[in-house]
């Protein structure tokens, strides 16, 4: 390995964004695999939490509110708290259900809604290929048959994955306004910090930064100082440092050849900014 060979191949580092995350806490309650043998039937109920019914094989139909929902094959239903629901099938139908609940709600014995209230069942529903759900619900079924002092943890979170990847799928006019913001600033974040990546190596000014973000020199900045609190400028400085420590620690690059690759005049420049950043001078291993 030569000098200018750095011994990472890929670093994959948490993307920079705001400190905002979900702002709710997501409770596992339980996972059930239905398969029956005969004619199902079950009637209407209403839903206080939350109920992903994932249907592996059909054929399966449910009644959500007022609107009749088919499934001959695979698919997935969302039930949000407030909804009526039944369910109903014939063999060879398999599906999954899972429960859980998102808090804090309006009460204890109701879940807080991610979504709309006049939502349409029909955009609730998920047609066709459920493999990565399947996967998800394969991995929640495994832990909790684990039932170690780590298992409520793990099934949280998992919950928690299942349903970011849900909100990923799901038509966005459904989810509820105030997530929407949150996940707006996230979705900003990334697109700023890809642009970052693209020119580590260049120095880029507000107006080149807000031409390529397609937005005007000002509204970057505001959206910068509210999702970020600072400005585009010390945000493109403050992503440089934090590649500059990932690459100190884990590489065998010089400081000289740090310095250009993230597009300093000099050694001496960088390592000046780095000083200031992190209040100690650029070391190699640290």
């Amino acid at each position: 390995m030569t000098a200018d060979q750095p011994h990472l191949n890929v670093l994959l580092s948490r993307p920079i964004g705001p400190a905002d995350g979900f702002p709710y806490v997501v409770r596992y309650q339980n996972v059930a695999v239905v398969e029956p043998a005969a004619s199902l039937s079950i009637g209407p109920h209403q839903h206080p939490h939350y109920e992903i019914i994932l249907v592996e094989r059909g054929p399966y139909r449910c009644r959500v509110n007022d609107a009749r929902i088919d499934l001959p094959g695979s698919g997935l239903v969302v039930l949000k708290p407030g909804d009526w629901h039944d369910d109903g099938g014939e063999p060879p139908l398999r599906y999954h259900a899972l429960s859980f609940r998102i808090i804090p709600g309006p009460s204890a014995e109701r879940s807080a809604n991610i979504f709309i209230d006049e939502s349409a069942p029909a955009s609730q529903v998920i047609v066709g290929d459920v493999t990565p759900f399947l996967g998800l619900f394969g991995r929640l079924q495994d832990e909790n048959r684990r039932a170690d002092a780590f298992s409520a943890f793990m099934l949280d979170a998992l919950v928690l994955e299942l349903l970011w990847t849900l909100l990923r799928v799901l038509p966005a006019p459904i989810i509820h306004p105030a997530l929407m913001v949150t996940i707006a600033r996230h979705g900003f974040a990334a697109e700023l910090m890809r642009l970052f990546s693209r020119h580590l190596a260049t120095t880029l000014d507000l107006g080149q930064m807000a031409a390529a973000m397609s937005m005007s020199k000002r509204s970057l900045t505001t959206r910068c100082a509210e999702t970020f609190q600072t400005s585009p400028a010390k945000l493109l400085v403050r992503y440089k440092m934090e590649r500059a420590k990932t690459l100190l620690r884990q590489t065998d690059l010089s400081i000289k050849q740090i310095s250009a690759r993230l597009g300093f005049e000099n050694p001496f420049h960088f390592s000046k900014v780095y000083k200031r950043h992190f209040g100690r001078a650029p070391a190699i291993g640290r």
